[in-house]
């Protein structure tokens, strides 16, 4: 059972885990551009552990497509993964809210289905 992980574009998530950075390093100052290689490692690191977490960025994602489908359809999630949703809130970027979900039975159905 893998993990996908649905994540705001990537600039944003860049510029928040520079922010986050700087507020447990005071004396660095981190730029988006300077953690690109940091967030790559990152992501090799999570996709190589059993099992798999995969980090998706909302722009890797067909616009108006439900994530699920996509999901499947871009990325190989099958109905025992888990999928997670992570968007900033309205208030302030650096505050997240996620939301967790099973891969639905009836989405596999429809995407087995597809696939024939």
């Amino acid at each position: 059972m893998a993990t996908f992980v649905v994540l705001p574009p990537r600039s944003l998530v860049l510029e928040s885990f520079a922010g986050w950075l700087e507020q447990w390093l005071p004396t660095g100052r981190f730029s988006a551009a300077d953690l690109a290689h940091v967030w790559d490692q990152m992501v090799e690191l999570l996709q190589s552990q059993q099992p798999p977490t995969y980090l998706v960025h909302r722009e890797d994602l067909p616009e108006g497509e439900p994530v699920v489908q996509a999901l499947h359809d871009g990325f190989g999630a099958e109905p025992s993964d888990r999928i997670v949703e992570v968007a900033f809130t309205p208030r302030l970027y650096a505050k997240l809210a996620s939301r967790d979900s099973q891969f639905p039975q009836a989405a596999a159905s429809v995407a087995s289905a597809a696939l024939l």
